[in-house]
């Protein structure tokens, strides 16, 4: 091109062809999601429902089954490259553990390690932090794991609710280093005025050690009611400071007024 090399490129091609898929799915009351790795085009995969990446993890959790989702991902890549509000679109992450699991008969001998209870906790812990969904595909276990997972979601209308992550201005914070809090807060009716989901990204057992200003969360302190949205336990005040979460673990708790 007059003597200067250049690319071509499919993108605005793509582009006017997800526009018409977009035109036809809404239309038609449908739901497009797309599966990619992570090339993502703001102009072209913006037309679209949901955005599903995770297959570029294959080797990463291969090599590191039980911490690459807490720690081989960056904080800041989840906080903008996996963050649905800076995309535009919805996130469902593909999990890759059951997977690379499958991938030889010697790695299936080790079912515990890859799709274990303990293995999707740390997992669980991480879309919860960033507000991420998950699909049923390479996850494992999904009945013991996934399933609850989903239900908590779905009871509690994630899908109607405001996200705050802990990385911004939040209304609760830990005194304890490598412990992470973000929320969830409605509008609208929900069974809940406003959910935490407290996380300790160490290998260590570690105390909440929670910092509330009950204020901005719109919530009275007197009349404050905490419930463990999985264990489905009553906890007090006290076990916002005194309550010990185990090492890449997390929980779930739902507040109320009396």
């Amino acid at each position: 091109a007059f003597g200067k090399k250049f690319r071509s490129s499919t993108a605005l091609s793509l582009r006017e062809y997800f526009l018409r898929i977009y035109k036809l799915t809404r239309k038609y009351n449908r739901a497009l999601w797309l599966h990619a790795h992570n090339a993502y085009y703001p102009f072209v995969h913006d037309f679209a429902d949901l955005w599903v990446p995770g297959e570029e993890q294959y080797f990463p959790v291969l090599r590191n089954p039980e911490g690459h989702y807490l720690h081989g991902i960056s904080k800041e890549e989840y906080q903008s490259a996996l963050n649905p509000e800076i995309r535009g679109v919805g996130i469902m992450m593909i999990a890759q553990n059951a997977r690379v699991m499958g991938s030889s008969p010697e790695l299936k001998k080790q079912k515990e390690r890859f799709i274990g209870q303990k293995n999707f906790e740390r997992l669980a812990t991480v879309l919860y932090m960033y507000d991420l969904n998950l699909m049923g595909y390479h996850s494992g276990n999904e009945k013991t794991t996934l399933f609850p997972f989903w239900d908590v979601r779905r009871k509690l209308h994630f899908n109607q609710a405001e996200f705050t992550g802990y990385w911004q201005d939040n209304a609760v914070k830990s005194k304890i280093r490598g412990v992470y809090v973000s929320r969830y807060s409605w509008k609208k009716k929900s069974p809940y005025k406003a959910v935490l989901i407290a996380a300790n990204s160490k290998r260590a057992s570690q105390k909440l050690a929670l910092d509330v200003d009950w204020k901005k969360l719109g919530i009275d302190q007197d009349k404050a009611e905490l419930t463990d949205l999985f264990t489905r336990k009553n906890l007090s005040l006290a076990d916002l400071q005194e309550k010990v979460l185990k090492g890449h673990h997390f929980i779930c708790i739902g507040i109320n007024e009396k």
